[in-house]
């Protein structure tokens, strides 16, 4: 008897502890999270969907609550929105809308990268009323179909309210409900995040050819993943260094890279005297930094770094840090100002900036005669011809 009450008591602690994380999940999704509304001939309601927000004015649903639809509004904070279908892909049963002059922030992406098998994961989704429902689950397995990347899970994500959304304990979208895939009746799928990235360029090769939606183009768009990298900056603001910033918004992993970011961070640290570091982007999207040393003050040296990094990247130049104290809001703001190409590429050319030695990356130098901290002072930044 003894044993069956600890058993029942764990039952229930273990029911309250989901119901508070599963509140909290709520909490830090629902923002970004709204209802897609699909409507007939008559303007009448056909169904709902659930629908997330990747980046300003961009909205990701499941293409199947739109089939058939001749209008579509996103709904938020019990405020409609029109919505136009931007980037349809029927094979992957994703489809991106555009939504003007939404004010729902973007939501942090995961994917395959941030996914373990067993791991929580929670299935959000929007009952027709507008409520949003929160379920719980676990990565049964993690497939590989037609090229695409899957989530096996037993929630059945593709009949519990349309468009259903999956998010891991940090409130991280890692994928949304497919029904183009179809197994045994207890075993549901959801294509992972990674997908997402993929969607412009997918969408723009297959338009035309695909039945049943159209679209007109538009240009490609690199904003998902930046506003994605963006966002888990954001949340995780605190206490970081210039070289964890950097590594986090260019999702850099390997060892080798990470070490070379150290190593540059290090070496402008012990700058002598004043020193300061300046980042903004150029007309191609790469990161250009721009720095000093050898200054009388932390004044001057924050000056001469953002006139060099401004002397190549013009007004996105931000001063990010300061005789060795990263100025995370400083970062935060340039980091607005990416998106003109991915973030493979920009990694990729910020990268060989770094590896390349002083004397190529220097484009300007002031002396001054005198003695002291003043005696010699010089900026440098990453422009390339």
């Amino acid at each position: 008897m003894r044993i069956f009450l600890d058993w029942v008591l764990v039952c229930i602690a273990s029911g309250s502890i989901f119901a508070q994380d599963a509140n909290k999940l709520r909490e830090r999704v629902s923002p970004s999270v709204v209802v897609v509304r699909a409507l007939g001939e008559d303007e009448s309601l056909m169904r709902t969907g659930g629908g997330v927000v990747t980046a300003p004015g961009v909205v990701i649903t499941s293409c199947h609550v739109l089939a058939k639809a001749k209008k579509v509004q996103a709904q938020h904070d019990d405020i409609i929105y029109p919505a136009t279908l931007q980037y349809p892909d029927v094979e992957r049963d994703l489809c991106q809308l555009a939504v003007a002059k939404l004010p729902a922030p973007a939501v942090a992406l995961g994917g395959t990268a941030t996914l373990r098998l067993a791991q929580r994961i929670y299935v959000v989704s929007v009952a027709r009323s507008g409520e949003l429902q929160v379920g719980e689950d676990t990565v049964s397995a993690l497939r590989q179909y037609r090229g695409m990347s899957l989530i096996e899970t037993s929630a059945d994500v593709s009949q519990e309210g349309n468009g259903a959304l999956l998010f891991d304990p940090e409130g991280r979208l890692v994928g949304t409900a497919t029904s183009v895939v179809t197994d045994a009746p207890q075993v549901h799928y959801a294509i992972t995040a990674d997908a997402l990235r993929e969607l412009p360029r997918r969408a723009m090769e297959a338009l035309g050819v695909q039945p049943g939606i159209a679209s007109l183009p538009s240009p490609p768009s690199f904003s998902i993943e930046w506003n994605s990298r963006i966002a888990l900056l954001e949340n995780a603001s605190g206490d970081k260094t210039l070289s964890q910033a950097i590594a986090m918004l260019l999702d850099i992993s390997s060892e080798s890279e990470r070490d070379l970011l150290l190593a540059h961070e290090a070496e402008a640290k012990q700058k002598r005297w004043h020193n300061a570091y300046a980042m903004g982007t150029d007309s191609k999207g790469n990161l250009i930094w721009g720095g000093a040393f050898y200054m009388r003050t932390a004044d001057d040296a924050a000056q001469t770094a953002l006139g060099q990094c401004m002397s190549a990247a013009g007004d996105s130049c931000q001063v990010i840090m300061v005789d060795g104290e990263f100025r995370e809001k400083g970062f935060l703001a340039m980091t607005k100002t990416l998106g003109q190409q991915s973030v493979a590429a920009t990694r990729q050319a910020f990268l060989q900036s770094l590896a390349k030695s002083p004397i190529e990356t220097r484009v300007g130098q002031t002396s001054f005669t005198g003695s002291g901290p003043s005696a010699y002072s010089m900026g440098y930044a990453s422009a390339r011809q």
